[in-house]
């Protein structure tokens, strides 16, 4: 690849980030690939509190029962080039009428949560949640949400997107709070 290419690749990639729902940092990646290597498909789902807190839960496909009513916010790649399919973010109808106006950014930091219903609290990790908020321009041009009884029905589902990098591009447009 040239670096005309490349350079239009990244490009290209970096205003997916800053127009989708939900992406995932390459560390928070690195966790996802060592989750789905030992638990094969799994899913996040953005909790709205209660034991874990609010914050990305991530479960092994089919041990989480996705509401009908549970809107898609984006599908990640966890980095490695076996992934093509992504994994799911997945928010409740209820949560998503107050994140609607926010990009979730799925992070990482070392640790335990509480309750460790998670895959990745065995692993010594947390995934967090951080948020961006759109713009009301940004909001108007962001794609729907389906929820999962529209993606059951065969609605389009947010193209994968490949980890951000806090430290790159994305994160001199998007500046998070630091932990």
């Amino acid at each position: 690849m040239s670096d005309d290419q490349q350079t239009t690749t990244e490009t290209t990639t970096l205003q997916r980030a800053l127009h989708s729902r939900a992406v995932i940092t390459t560390a928070a990646a690195r966790v996802l690939h060592t989750l789905r290597q030992k638990h094969g498909r799994v899913i996040f789902h953005q909790s709205g509190g209660c034991c874990e807190g609010s914050g990305p839960s991530c479960f092994a496909e089919g041990s989480y029962i996705v509401s009908p009513l549970d809107r898609l916010l984006g599908v990640v790649l966890d980095g490695s080039p076996e992934d093509v399919e992504g994994t799911p973010v997945w928010i409740s109808a209820t949560q998503f009428a107050a994140w609607e106006h926010s990009q979730v950014v799925i992070d990482v930091t070392e640790g335990m949560a509480m309750g460790g219903f998670s895959l990745e609290g065995p692993e010594g990790y947390v995934f967090l949640s951080r948020a961006r908020i759109f713009t009301d321009e940004q909001n108007a041009a962001l794609p729907s949400a389906p929820t999962k009884a529209e993606v059951d029905a065969g609605a389009a589902r947010p193209e994968p997107l490949p980890p951000v990098d806090l430290t790159g591009d994305f994160g001199a447009v998007c500046a998070l709070p630091e932990l």
